[in-house]
């Protein structure tokens, strides 16, 4: 899957230039657009799933994160502004 791709380091956790350079793969891609998930926004659907703001996504934020941002491009300007008012 996405994550095992991403983690190069094998380390259990993404940086964001893991998460980024993984995204820039059309297979990747697609995966996130059947999930309705929109890229143009990576590095705030990358906040978006680093819960613990910890500059890091573990396997859990990334597999609980993907399925709360699940949907409508909505989705994610809600969460987005959720995020913005917990900083």
């Amino acid at each position: 899957g996405f994550f095992k791709q991403a983690d190069v380091q094998h380390t259990g956790t993404l940086s964001w230039d893991d998460f980024k350079n993984t995204l820039e793969k059309p297979k990747v891609r697609s995966y996130f657009e059947a999930l309705d998930l929109d890229l143009s926004q990576a590095h705030v659907l990358f906040d978006l799933l680093d819960t613990d703001q910890s500059g890091s996504v573990t396997v859990e934020e990334f597999v609980n994160g993907c399925v709360r941002l699940r949907g409508h491009a909505r989705s994610i300007d809600v969460n987005k502004v959720m995020y913005m008012c917990e900083r």
